[in-house]
């Protein structure tokens, strides 16, 4: 008939690169003790925060200017993104 189709569904599997700048001097012992206590406990792991921030700008579409969540602006903490080429996609069949 006219109009039907089939449905699937696959998983989708997306590599993808950001390049995430901070100003260290701004991730102080207090603002990373305070992070612990609102977010979650990532002491004073600079690549543990970057990680999260490059997260945020891919799946949450955040960008330098926002707020982020224990920590204030983007602008406050020198935050900056850079999305790089060369994003890898693979598709992989559901299995039943």
């Amino acid at each position: 008939m006219a109009g039907d189709y089939v449905m699937i569904t696959k998983d989708v599997t997306v590599t993808a690169t950001v390049r995430v700048t901070i100003d260290e001097t701004k991730f102080t012992p207090e603002v990373f003790a305070e992070f612990d206590k609102m977010i979650e406990p990532f002491g004073d792991d600079l690549d543990e925060h970057m990680k999260r921030l490059g997260w945020l700008c891919l799946m949450r579409g955040m960008e330098s200017h926002h707020f982020f969540e224990g920590l204030g602006t983007g602008k406050g903490f020198g935050i900056k993104f850079e999305e790089m080429p060369g994003d890898e996609i693979e598709i992989a069949e559901v299995r039943p």
